[in-house]
């Protein structure tokens, strides 16, 4: 597994982001939710903003300070230095050494331009590539971590298979209740109090268990959040490669409208909008100090022998201030607890990204509907078997 591909975007490349739609802008959208690293440099934006300010473009400063700003947002890596520090790596057009730079300070695999003079300064370690290219590695096979996202006709299947474990007129969560407990009954459990098990897994081996999960029986699971929202019929999960201090960055992801999903599920031979692409992937983003399965001896709503979750639990998280442009929206769900990062596309659909931010005990994913107050039972378990392992625990309210 390989981490997020690390692109370093020349100026004119930003300068088309803020005028037209296309390969470049799709590129700033996906470092906007965390789809590949964005790096840049204070030269490179210092160079954009004397650009937009040209009579050509007219762009005022309150305007090129937001564009700034945006910029600034979608990067993982920025690299701060001044231009008369460059090397020289650019035959012909010393005026892009800075480029090369950055990308060379920021550990960037690629520099993205339509600069002829820059793409011939590719050396060892740096390729040289245009938008359109680096987009098309990003849709075929994104080549970090790992992405399961079901197309509708794979949710009809897994829906079907599941109901036919279920039995006739049960519906897909008894099936899907089956298989979760096969994926989990030969974990290393140890007695968390009377009547509860519990086997604390690490990142890795969290998202592997989560992966598992969805891809096998996501039609009939539910995943519950800290933040007090549930999300039904997960149709995919991504998993990042580990990160600083192997923490796992993952998504779980669903489709907004469980109407839509079940109109197609009962009418296969209809059409649906749904069947050419959908109009939002609203995402729960984790990133994962590690998770819990928690076994309690008490009956299921089915009547299943005994009640189990998978707990994921996350690293707390730096509160960020919201902020609004055209491209990308942040607010937060609730002072300090939670965030949404929505990224709008050229077309007008969005893709919606909500992050705890208190840490802990954050999500639990089960093949059950629990009441509210069976939910918050099951995070204060949770929270006490943390606790003994040394999990993070959430963060109060205020503290960020």
């Amino acid at each position: 597994m390989t981490a997020r591909p690390r692109f370093l975007l020349d100026t004119e490349i930003l300068l088309r982001v803020v005028r037209s739609d296309g390969p470049s802008r799709e590129l700033l959208q996906s470092g906007m939710i965390r789809d590949l690293t964005l790096c840049t440099s204070t030269t490179i934006l210092d160079e954009l903003d004397e650009v937009l300010a040209r009579p050509r473009f007219g762009i005022g400063a309150q305007d090129r300070f937001s564009i700034r700003q945006m910029v600034l947002a979608a990067a993982d890596e920025i690299a701060i230095f001044d231009e008369a520090d460059a090397g020289s790596y650019v035959p012909g057009d010393p005026g892009d050494d800075h480029v090369v730079e950055a990308a060379l300070r920021t550990t960037a695999e690629a520099v993205v331009t339509q600069d002829r003079a820059l793409q011939r300064a590719a050396r060892p370690g740096l390729r040289v590539i245009t938008p359109e290219a680096a987009c098309r590695e990003l849709r075929d096979g994104r080549p970090y971590g790992a992405m399961a996202l079901m197309t509708m006709a794979d949710r009809r299947r897994q829906h079907e298979e599941l109901s036919r474990l279920a039995g006739p007129g049960r519906g897909p969560r008894p099936g899907a209740d089956r298989i979760f407990r096969e994926l989990t009954e030969d974990l290393p459990y140890e007695s968390a109090g009377k009547d509860v098990l519990a086997a604390v897994l690490d990142p890795a081996t969290t998202a592997g268990l989560a992966a598992e999960v969805v891809s096998r029986c996501g039609a009939g699971m539910l995943l519950s959040t800290r933040h007090g929202t549930s999300f039904d019929r997960i149709a995919g999960i991504r998993e990042d490669a580990p990160g600083r201090g192997g923490l796992v960055p993952m998504d779980m992801i669903w489709y907004s409208s469980d109407r839509a999903q079940l109109e197609a599920i009962a009418n296969p031979d209809l059409p649906t909008a749904i069947d050419y692409g959908f109009l939002d992937e609203p995402r729960h983003r984790f990133v994962l100090a590690g998770g819990i399965v928690v076994v309690v001896g008490v009956a299921g709503p089915d009547g299943e022998p005994d009640s189990r979750w998978l707990c994921l639990v996350d690293e707390p998280l730096a509160s960020v201030p919201s902020s609004v442009n055209a491209y990308r929206r942040l607010a937060e769900l609730e002072p300090y607890g939670a965030v949404r990062v929505t990224a709008l596309d050229p077309a007008g659909f969005s893709t919606s990204l909500d992050v705890w931010l208190r840490g802990g005990p954050s999500g639990l994913l089960l093949p059950s509907a629990p009441s509210p107050y069976a939910v918050d039972a099951a995070f204060r378990i949770c929270d006490q078997i943390a606790a003994q392992h040394r999990l993070p625990a959430p963060m109060h309210s205020g503290s960020g």
